[in-house]
């Protein structure tokens, strides 16, 4: 997904476009771990630049502002979360959403760096009318993306179709993300898979 960016690529040649994408992919991953660091407060541009291997304006020359990067982050956050397996149940006691839970789960303990960033740009929406849009984006997919797994389990008969996809993903998406927030806050106040576990057996018992 296109990041708010400088689109100027007309006329390159796929060695030229490669590298440029090679560029703006480094940058985006230069601010996204930088926000994992830390936060908002103490996110710099010169710092981002420099992590990437480049100098500011060149930085600036992809991202004309601070606000265009996050918007970028924020589409990052979304396909990562989009490639986290939610294929074929490997087994008959699962379907897909348990599946694509379990696995968002496995990434949180493996690297909790994608839910921190998450988190990040959730609080600051709350102030910052930029990440209050790039969140929007973000949220707009990742209820598309479960909703999807939820007509896919209604069709299959997993599910009844009394259930509400929109409406179930809306929910599941929003525990995801207040889970994030307080991993930020207070990461030892509460057990991440048991929380996200019990709101799926929620889900579930209502189908």
């Amino acid at each position: 997904m296109a990041p708010a960016t400088n689109n100027d690529a007309a006329g390159l040649s796929p060695k030229q476009q490669a590298k440029r994408d090679e560029r703006m992919q480094s940058l985006v991953a230069a601010g996204y771990d930088t926000i994992a660091l830390v936060g908002f407060e103490g996110m710099r541009t010169r710092d981002i630049a420099a992590a990437a291997g480049v100098n500011i304006a060149t930085l600036h020359y992809y991202f004309k502002r601070k606000a265009d990067m996050i918007h970028a982050i924020a589409e990052h956050i979304l396909d990562e979360v989009l490639a986290i397996r939610s294929g074929a149940p490997s087994g008959p006691e699962q379907d897909e959403l348990t599946v694509f839970v379990e696995s968002i789960l496995a990434r949180f303990a493996d690297d909790p760096s994608l839910f921190i960033v998450l988190g990040e740009i959730s609080l600051r929406s709350i102030r910052d009318a930029e990440c209050a849009g790039a969140l929007k984006r973000l949220d707009d997919g990742l209820v598309i993306h479960v909703g999807g797994i939820l007509v896919r389990s209604i069709e299959s008969g997993v599910y009844s179709a009394q259930l509400s996809p929109p409406l179930a993903a809306a929910i599941i998406v929003s525990q995801i993300k207040g889970l994030s927030i307080q991993a930020i806050i207070n990461p030892n106040s509460f057990d991440f898979a048991s929380s996200l576990r019990e709101l799926l057996r929620w889900v579930v018992a209502q189908a």
